[in-house]
């Protein structure tokens, strides 16, 4: 279990208003996680601004903004992800 706090802002669209890692309220631009072990991904899960979460399984967590795939090229900006271990 971990929980996290993110700064900064992104776009998802060409001349689109800055959002935070919580996204727009259709769940567009929102931070997303999934976990990748043994060349499988798990299920996306939504993460947003801060919060907690605890892994589906055990290996690499790999974060994204939440847009259609072949939609990324017109994204601009960054989020920045401070995760520390939940304590008990």
């Amino acid at each position: 279990s971990y929980t996290f706090e993110t700064t900064g802002d992104w776009t998802i669209e060409q001349n689109g208003d800055p959002l935070s890692a919580a996204g727009n309220g259709d769940g567009g631009g929102m931070l997303v996680g999934c976990v990748f072990d043994n060349y499988t991904l798990s299920d996306e899960f939504e993460l947003g601004e801060t919060g907690s979460f605890t892994a589906p399984a055990d290996g690499h967590l790999v974060l994204r903004c939440r847009d259609g795939w072949g939609m990324l090229a017109d994204n601009k900006g960054s989020v920045t992800l401070k995760l520390r271990p939940a304590m008990p």
